[in-house]
């Protein structure tokens, strides 16, 4: 037997999900194995690259499974472009372990024409996976239902019976035949057992098979996929398949002793208080809510229906987030959920509401996904929880974007390699956590510590563990906050109080105690993270505006008083950064919007944020003082601009 070809260098996988859920899946079959993965919301900047470049698996949550062909064709080449430009043998586009698709929407026959154009060569497709209760024989699927069951795909009670993509064919590739003309093999389990696997293979791609679909029933045929498809794949292949193929990669590179045993993962510990949301119609789900309501939780039922229109749904999301809030203040959990598996009547009454009117399902379905990410972000943000549940692909991508810190990663990580030693001190402390793991897996030197930065006592805490672990302080880069975006008219008494009580009261408190320990030390930097919201009017920024014009005063009087103790203080104001958040709160118009009122005509990065907070807790900031740093491509500097060419009218 030949050696194993050896892992080289760099990533390994890289992959693009067609939801948000389906691509945690791949990045926890790479995690879980001990190899670094990071998942990244949407395309990444090179920049953004750079600050993970350790990571062996690299991948993007995508929304390509409720899209149109049309949609796929003009937004997956060059992510797909992207991928292949990083190098990795394996490029894998995940979709579902229940291959849900159709020709018109989620289409996985076109997605595979897209990356086969791009990469070449034929295509592996892997979609059993037997520690997730898929499987494959003799090329069709069959999954465990809730009761724990296996079902033939077209017999399955919930995949037979999906609201988008009912499965009517349980052979895959007839299934994939109604999406894609490239001619499809198979490598069954029968060859695998008797040794002839890889001969399969080679009949099937002499016989001209494009794509090359490999039965998945239990860990021998699970590793034994693995093995074919490394070994014999091109130097950059491009699959398709579920998070089977990362585990059968995994199967085979641990067996064949190119990486350790299975890693012991250590859970999160158990949390005092918890809020859930659902957008899953999934019988699975609707057991877990069945569970959950009868064992402590509280059920805040959504009206999805009122999705229709924009404002009746911003008033049902504001009433469940309200609701959810009163529940935790009487120590329960909250579950927020639009509907309890597929016969509830709220499914049948969302379809009706669609069609009488005339608003595309997909549209509907956005709202409902954003709108529920947006209930969990406020009550995790004002109730201030370290762990939430999300359920269903969409509602998991938004709630993941809304919750998003994605400058404070950037800044944390250049401090670390200017050689800081780091504390990321965070509310919620899991985030902070898995942050500093990034630093030290990096070689440097970083702690997480929990804190409310509203709270004195907390504050406090946060200091004397510092202190405790490192014995000083002598940066500080105030960066907590919350956002909002409420009409001056709509704003409660109680939202003005909570984005007071962190962006600016939080900021005074904190500042106040290091500074205190940085005049026992001789001198120290404080760079507090302002905003452009506070130097200009805007909609909807009544008391986030006000927040963080009241920091850069706070800024000013500090830089006056620290300054005979050898503290420098400065501020720095973002513009239009391109955080997670910004990804997905920004649509087209408001991204032309910007780009026309920039002079340099872009998003700025998180990295050029980090770059600004390096300078200033620099040395070569020390005569800089009291100043706010704008980093904004010249928003803030730019005056009248007409028309396309910006200039002015002639006189």
């Amino acid at each position: 037997m030949n050696a194993p070809r050896p892992l080289p260098e760099g990533p390994l996988v890289t992959f693009y999900g067609d939801d948000f859920t389906g691509s945690s899946a791949s990045m926890e079959a790479l995690a879980f194995a001990g190899l670094e993965t990071v998942l990244f919301l949407a395309p990444p900047t090179p920049e953004r690259l750079a600050a993970f470049a350790g990571c062996r698996g690299i991948g993007i949550a995508g929304v390509a499974r409720s899209r149109a062909p049309a949609w796929m064709d003009a937004n997956l080449p060059p992510v797909f472009s992207l991928l292949k430009s990083l190098g990795a043998p394996v490029t894998h586009y995940k979709v579902c372990s229940t291959f849900d698709s159709a020709p018109h929407v989620g289409s996985i026959g076109r997605a595979i024409d897209i990356g086969a154009a791009i990469f070449g060569g034929w295509v592996p497709l892997v979609v059993g996976d037997a520690g997730m209760g898929r499987f494959q024989a003799f090329g069709h699927l069959f999954a465990n239902a809730a009761d724990g069951r296996g079902h033939r795909l077209d017999r399955h009670p919930t995949m037979s019976r999906h609201p988008v993509t009912p499965m009517d064919e349980a052979d895959l590739a007839l299934h994939l035949a109604k999406q894609t003309e490239k001619r499809i093999g198979l490598v069954d389990f029968v060859a695998m057992k008797r040794g002839r696997a890889h001969a399969q293979l080679a009949e099937a791609l002499a016989g001209g098979a494009e794509i090359v679909s490999f039965d998945v029933l239990d860990a021998e045929t699970l590793a034994e996929t693995g093995r074919l498809i490394w070994e014999h794949g091109g130097a950059q292949q491009f699959t398709a398949g579920s998070q089977g193929l990362e585990s059968a990669l995994v199967a085979y590179w641990r067996n064949a002793g190119l990486i350790p045993a299975r890693p012991v993962a250590a859970g999160p510990g158990a949390a005092a208080r918890i809020a859930c949301v659902s957008g899953s119609v999934s019988p699975v789900t609707a057991g877990q809510i069945t569970h959950a309501l009868a064992h402590g939780f509280s059920g805040i039922r959504l009206d999805a229906a009122r999705a229709v229109d924009e404002n009746a749904w911003a008033n049902e999301t504001g009433r469940a987030a309200e609701e959810a809030l009163a529940v935790l203040g009487e120590g329960h959990g909250p579950l927020v959920y639009s509907a309890c598996g597929p016969d509830d009547t709220a499914v049948a009454s969302l379809r009706a509401a669609v069609v009488a009117s005339g608003v595309p399902a997909e549209t509907v379905n956005d709202r409902i996904g954003a709108g529920l990410g947006r209930v969990l972000e406020r009550v995790v943000r004002t109730a201030r929880l370290s762990r939430a549940v999300i359920s269903g692909g969409d509602t998991s991508g938004n709630a993941a974007s809304l919750l998003g810190i994605d400058a404070l990663t950037a800044i944390s990580q250049a401090l670390s390699r200017e050689g800081a030693t780091i504390v990321i001190a965070d509310v919620n402390v899991d985030g902070a956590r898995a942050s500093t793991g990034k630093l030290v897996a990096a070689g440097g030197h970083a702690m997480a510590v929990a804190v409310d930065v509203a709270d004195p006592a907390s504050v406090a805490g946060m200091v004397e563990a510092t202190l405790g672990a490192y014995g000083r302080i002598d940066i500080l880069v105030n960066n907590a906050g919350v956002g909002g975006n409420t009409p001056f008219l709509d704003t409660k008494l109680e939202d003005w109080n909570r984005i007071i009580s962190i962006n600016l009261t939080g900021a005074f408190l904190v500042a106040q105690a290091c500074a205190r320990e940085m005049v026992k030390g001789g001198g120290g930097k404080i760079v507090n993270i302002a905003s452009l919201s506070g130097q200009r009017g805007g909609n909807g920024r009544a008391a986030y505006g006000s927040a963080k014009a009241g920091l850069e005063l706070l800024t000013k009087v500090m830089a006056v008083e620290l300054a005979p103790y050898g503290i420098n203080v400065n501020n720095i104001a973002p513009g239009a950064i391109e955080t997670e958040m910004a990804k997905f709160a920004h649509d087209a118009a408001t991204r032309a919007a910007y780009n026309y009122l920039i002079p340099m005509t872009r998003y700025g990065t998180p990295e050029e944020i980090a770059d600004a907070a390096v300078f200033l807790c620099s040395d070569e900031s020390r005569y800089v003082h009291g100043h706010t740093l704008n980093v904004d491509g010249g928003f803030r500097t730019a005056g009248l601009m007409f028309g396309a060419d910006k200039v002015a009218p002639p006189v």
